[in-house]
């Protein structure tokens, strides 16, 4: 009993010194944390995600974030089977992140925007470009102070 009673003083101490080390937060400091965490992209998590996405036979060449328009444009190649039409790969990729909640809750408008044809050493290679627009972040509320 004694070494419970011991064990609940010295919790309660802790609690004490933490509270006294502890800074007191505003409900503004709060909210102005929330509102900067909700804007936040995690981009690692999204890289991974389109990884995970990319079919083994693609492999993506280039990623640009354009600040100005909030879109990300994904560029790749792969390869064009005889059995496939012409961008049926690059189609079924945009389709695949569409259907993936995690990354279409992020990205909501996904689309194909140009690519071209080559053949290397008698392969048909398809080169493209898809833009992924960001979701626009939740409009912030100010109060007004009078």
């Amino acid at each position: 009993m004694e070494q419970k009673r011991k064990e609940i003083s010295d919790v309660k101490k802790q609690i004490f010194d933490l509270q006294a080390k502890g800074k007191n937060l505003s409900k503004q400091d709060i909210m102005s944390f929330a509102d900067l965490e909700s804007g936040r992209t995690l981009w690692a998590k999204n890289f991974e995600l389109l990884g995970k996405m990319t079919p083994d036979d693609m492999a993506l060449t280039g990623l640009k974030f354009n600040k100005r328009n909030k879109k990300l444009y994904i560029e790749g190649i792969s390869v064009v089977y005889k059995d496939e039409e012409e961008y049926e790969v690059v189609h079924n990729y945009i389709n695949r992140m569409k259907r993936n909640s995690l990354f279409s809750k992020k990205f909501p408008k996904i689309k194909f925007r140009q690519g071209s044809l080559k053949k290397v050493r008698g392969q048909e290679i398809v080169h493209f470009e898809v833009e992924a627009a960001l979701k626009p972040s939740p409009k912030k509320k100010r109060n007004k102070k009078s």
